[in-house]
């Protein structure tokens, strides 16, 4: 099962998504999550991955994992104002792969 969320400004439009989706391993589901450059430190994105950790949670995942880009914005500090540890990461130019725990 996955889980899709939308973010819409006030007028309507959509300035953020996400989803959750499974992977091949026991436990573990992607994250991708998508923000317009103008919301990328809204706290509204933060909120939108607290609700989509709490939906893996409910669908019985234990990580989330995903590949963000370090620059202009590290979406490492929405994962982390969101409450989620990273378990593991690795970066390479200027990408980094993470695992991030959900208990």
């Amino acid at each position: 099962m996955d889980a899709r969320l939308v973010l819409r400004a006030p007028d309507g439009r959509i300035v953020a998504a996400g989803i959750v989706e499974p992977t091949d391993i026991q436990g573990e589901a992607g994250v991708t999550v998508v923000v317009s450059s103008a919301y990328q430190h809204d706290p509204a994105v933060v909120n939108l991955i607290e609700t989509l950790a709490a939906r893996a949670r409910q669908l019985g995942y234990r990580r989330l994992t995903t590949c963000v880009p370090r620059a202009p914005y590290d979406a490492m500090d929405s994962f982390r104002a969101a409450g989620l540890r990273t378990a593991s990461s690795l970066s390479l130019g200027g990408v980094t792969e993470v695992t991030l725990e959900l208990d």
